[in-house]
């Protein structure tokens, strides 16, 4: 049987002082995005550049370590795991 795990690794700047926040049932956490960039030369040897938007979320004790220690440009390297959620847009849809 082959195993799987959701693991990730991210290095890269953070976009914005973390932000404090508290579910309904007051458990704190905190957000911040950061920002992940990566680089290659085209077939015409010019380079590109694509950089990509995390929201990073911490609970508990992690949370507070990231509204102490995160601030916007910080560059940092962080380990977690992904989900991904669908959002309904504003119209249902």
């Amino acid at each position: 049987m082959k195993l799987s795990t959701n693991e990730v690794t991210l290095i890269g700047f953070v976009g914005g002082d973390a932000q404090a926040k508290e579910t309904k049932n007051h458990n704190k956490y905190a957000v911040v995005s950061l920002a992940t960039t990566e680089s290659w030369k085209d077939k015409n040897g010019d380079w590109q550049k694509r950089s990509t938007w995390h929201r990073l979320v911490g609970w508990q004790a992690v949370g507070e370590s990231m509204i102490r220690n995160l601030s916007k440009g910080a560059f940092i390297q962080v380990r977690g795991s992904i989900r991904n959620y669908e959002v309904p847009a504003k119209d249902g849809n």
